[in-house]
This record gives C-alpha cells, sequence and structure tokens, in this order.
C-alpha cells in the first residue's frame, strides 16, 4: 500500500462543478438494500455467532469473527460468514453502505492482528457471494479511530476493441479515519475506486494534517485529545462533494475540507488535447504554426467532450485551451502538450458550484491526480486518471469541551462554515455543544437526555442543526 502525502501528487489550483451523484453516511452496522431488506453486521466468537454450527477447518470455535444478517420481510434471518474472518486475529468497528447501482453493500471493518496491529479492511457482497476481502491500510502500528464512508458514482463513455462507445461506471467509496502516530494524531483519507465493480488494485492514502496552513491558533486552554479523535465526513452541498471536518494537533485549528472526486469525462478530455497536440507535431511535414495546433487541440476537445457536456461549459473549455496554445512559444512540444491538458482541467474547474461564488472561494483547492498505473511504474493507465479536488474551506480555533469520559463529536454544514463540536457528560445525562459560525463559538448549550430522547436523538438533532445553516 502507497501512502502518498499530497505534495507528492500532480497539484493543481482549482476547483469543478461536473460531480457525480453522491451518497454520504457516517459509521453504521446497519443498512438498507434496494428491496428493503436489512443487512446488519455482527461481532463475536464464532461459536456466538454460529452456535451448533461446525466451524471451518483449523478455526478455533473461541475465535472471534465477522458476520453478515440478512433479514427480510417473513423469511428468517439468514447469517453468513465474513471470509478471512474466522481465525486468530480480532474483527472490531464495522461499517456498512449499500450502493444501488452495482446493488452492492459494502463492509469495512478494523482487524487486528494478533489482537495488537489495527488494519483496515473492506469487502463487498453481492448476488449472494462476498467479494475478496481488500487490505485498505497496512500501517499496522497506529491505533485508529472508528472509519467513516462516504460514496459518490460516475459514468463516462470509451471506446471498447471494436471502436464502439461503451458505458463505463466508476464508484469511490471515500474513506475518512484519525490514528495515533509517534508524535501526534493524523488525519487520513483514502479514495477506493472501483471501475464497472472491479477495485483498480490500490488507494493512495493522504494525510490532511498537510492541508493546514493556517497560523496557529492560541486558545488558552488545552485542546482535548478527543476532539483530536473525532473527525466527521458530511455528504456535501449539492449531492456531489463531501465535506470533512477535523483538528490539526500542530495548529489547534479545527479544519473544514471539501473534497469532490471530478469526473472521468474531464481527464479523458485533457487527455484528448495533450495527445492531439503530441500526434500533430509527431506528424508534421513542415513547421507549424500555433494556430495549426491551437485549432487541431481545440476540435479535438470539442468533439471528444460533445456527450458529456454541456455545450456552452465545453466551448467555454476549449476556447481556453485555444488562448493557452496561442501563448505557448517558448515551449517545447512536450511542454506544450502538458500546459494544454492542464489549462483544460483547470477551465472546466472553475465551474464549480455551477459558477457560482461560495463560502471558502478565497481558499485554494488542490487537485491530486491518481494514475491507475501508476503503483505499478507510473506508465499512462488505460482508464481515464482520478482527479481529486481537496479545497481548504475553513480554519478556527479548535473549542473548549468538557472533561469527562463521555464521546466528544464534530458536526459541519455541507459548506463547512458551521461546525458543532459536541461532547456527551454521563453523570448528568446531557449532551453539551458549541455553535461556531463565524471563527467564534458561542457558549455551551445542553441537550438533557431521557426516556423518550436518547444520545442517537441528540446527535441527529445536532447534525441537522449544523447542516441547516
Amino acid at each position: 500500500m502507497n501512502t502518498r502525502t499530497l505534495s507528492r501528487l500532480s497539484l493543481i489550483l482549482i476547483a469543478w462543478c461536473l460531480g457525480s451523484a453522491l451518497s454520504a453516511a457516517a459509521q453504521s452496522d446497519a443498512t438498507l438494500g434496494a428491496t428493503g431488506e436489512l443487512y446488519r453486521v455482527r461481532t463475536g466468537t464464532y461459536r456466538d455467532l454460529f452456535p451448533g454450527q461446525k466451524p471451518p477447518g483449523g478455526v478455533d470455535p473461541t475465535s472471534a469473527a465477522l458476520a453478515l444478517d440478512i433479514e427480510r420481510s417473513g423469511v428468517a434471518v439468514q447469517r453468513l460468514l465474513v471470509p478471512g474472518t474466522a481465525g486468530s486475529d480480532v474483527e472490531l468497528l464495522p461499517s456498512l453502505l449499500f450502493e444501488d447501482a452495482a446493488n452492492t453493500v459494502y463492509l469495512l471493518w478494523e482487524r487486528r492482528v494478533n489482537n495488537i496491529h489495527p488494519v483496515l479492511m473492506l469487502t463487498g457482497f453481492s448476488n449472494g457471494s462476498f467479494s475478496t476481502p481488500i487490505e485498505l491500510i497496512s500501517d499496522s502500528f497506529s491505533d485508529k479511530t472508528h472509519p467513516q464512508i462516504a460514496l459518490s458514482r460516475d459514468h463516462y463513455q470509451a471506446q471498447d476493441a471494436s471502436g464502439a462507445a461503451a458505458q463505463h461506471t466508476r464508484n469511490v467509496l471515500h474513506i475518512l479515519w484519525a490514528q495515533d502516530d509517534s508524535t501526534a494524531v493524523d488525519t487520513f483519507y483514502s479514495p477506493v475506486i472501483f471501475e464497472d465493480g472491479a477495485y483498480i488494485g490500490w488507494n493512495p492514502v493522504y494525510r490532511l494534517n498537510d492541508l493546514d496552513t493556517s497560523s496557529p491558533a492560541s486558545p488558552g486552554y488545552p485542546v482535548s485529545p478527543r476532539l483530536l479523535h473525532s473527525p466527521t465526513l458530511e455528504a456535501g452541498q449539492d449531492g456531489r462533494t463531501v465535506t470533512l471536518g477535523f483538528v490539526s494537533p500542530a495548529t489547534q485549528n479545527v479544519l473544514t475540507i471539501e473534497l469532490d472526486t471530478l469526473p472521468a469525462a474531464l481527464s479523458q478530455i485533457a487527455d484528448k488535447a495533450r495527445a492531439q497536440i503530441i500526434e500533430t507535431g509527431r506528424n508534421k511535414t513542415a513547421p507549424l504554426s500555433l494556430q495549426t495546433f491551437a485549432d487541431q487541440a481545440r476540435s479535438a476537445v470539442v468533439a471528444q467532450g460533445a456527450a458529456s457536456f454541456r455545450a456552452d461549459v465545453l466551448q467555454a473549455v476549449a476556447d481556453a485551451l485555444w488562448t493557452k496554445v496561442m501563448n505557448g512559444a517558448s515551449l517545447s512540444l512536450a511542454q506544450l502538450a502538458d500546459s494544454a491538458r492542464q489549462q483544460v482541467i483547470t477551465t472546466g474547474a472553475e465551474f464549480a458550484g455551477r459558477g457560482l461564488r461560495s463560502f471558502g472561494d478565497n481558499a485554494a483547492a488542490q487537485i491530486a491526480e491518481v494514475n491507475l498505473d501508476e503503483d505499478n511504474g507510473g506508465g499512462a493507465g488505460t482508464q481515464p486518471s482520478q482527479l481529486l479536488q481537496l479545497r481548504l474551506t475553513s480554519s478556527r480555533p479548535a473549542p473548549n469541551v468538557g472533561g469527562g469520559s463521555g464521546e466528544t463529536r464534530l458536526f459541519v454544514s455541507e459548506t463547512g462554515e458551521r461546525v458543532i463540536a459536541s461532547w456527551f457528560d454521563s453523570a448528568s445525562n446531557q449532551v453539551f455543544y458549541r455553535v461556531s459560525d463565524n471563527g467564534t463559538w458561542n457558549d455551551p448549550l445542553a441537550i438533557k437526555l431521557s426516556t423518550t430522547l436518547t444520545l442517537a436523538n441528540a446527535y441527529s438533532i445536532l447534525d441537522q442543526r449544523a447542516r441547516s445553516h
């Protein structure tokens, strides 16, 4: 597994509009399927999960295991052993997420190797069987928080072997967690990408602390360690993005980041612009003018993107490309091609939020480009590269939260403009919380729990309060 900081990837200062459908979910051990079936994940010993059943060969019935329950109306519950979880390792912190297009339940969990080293694992259940479990995070020497997951989907066209247009689907599982490293608590993000239902084979890991360029806060009180272990992942403002919230230990600020997996169609037209310039230059029989390069590159982009982009958006991208090439007199052929490709991405990205300005526009966005073949030698991939936008949308001093052993949580609005920090005080049976809209925090408020207002109800109320901004 490759763990790469953002500085090691191609970073472009841009933003984007043409995103894909997205659904987000906090960690949950239950989810509904397409036909109303309820999926629930269970942890326990094999003997307790499957009483009276003989375990697989070599499996100790007292060892920990993970099971998936499928509940349908009027039918007995079906319980299935998750592959690879009935050995000597311990399975913890499972989360489920159902994806409609692929009719797949994704199961994410932590595996404790030798009861000590935590590793994040992922599998999918579809058409009555599990996929081969994937080891997402192999850093097994750092304790990790309960991972949170969200899902985005993208459709694009590409030519098949016969030259005909073929439809493809790209699903991306967004995974967020915090972990204790040798000197601090770090927050990490990883996109797990599936092309037509098949895992691409590797998932980069980004240390989000690297995005923190804000000035250190001086809150005048110690920042709660529980806040450092409480990153949050929420659906974005338009269904195409997710918003991440976490506390940076270096500056003691609460940061919010908007993340967008940019459409594959953007990579396609950018790659087409670059390829057209190289092809034009290589096939020249006489010196060519910049206008020849510019005209052919613009025509290629318009033809390539006609099926995916609105005509006005595509024309704006193509015109900016033409201007960029016309100003490239001092560049070599390779430099001109690379510059054209970046310009296509940059211009398309300016349509973020349908071209409207929004909260956080002054923050530079960073685009990390993930080449699908990068982990196998760095060559050009046969599928569109993945362009991931990470935009730091706000930074504010971490709040002062109460003591005690109760859970601490962050809630963020779709834009990242509002942040709520809560902490549960078991002694008074109350959830306290602070709200920040403009960088400052209000005085603590409280939600009193009762037999009719549970802790889960309180968290739902706070989530709604954050997202109503």
